[in-house]
């Protein structure tokens, strides 16, 4: 996991839960689509 807030005090509680559910929401899209592609060229 990339450190976005490295900047002295320390990440913010709520910036990094905003960040880890921007990239939990990204990651299934791309995973859904991903299983979406398999199951089209598959039939």
């Amino acid at each position: 996991m990339l450190n976005l807030a490295s900047c002295g005090s320390g990440p913010n509680p709520r910036l990094v839960k905003l960040v880890r559910l921007l990239a939990r929401r990204a990651a299934r899209k791309a995973y859904l689509e991903m299983l979406e592609e398999r199951r089209t060229t598959r039939s």
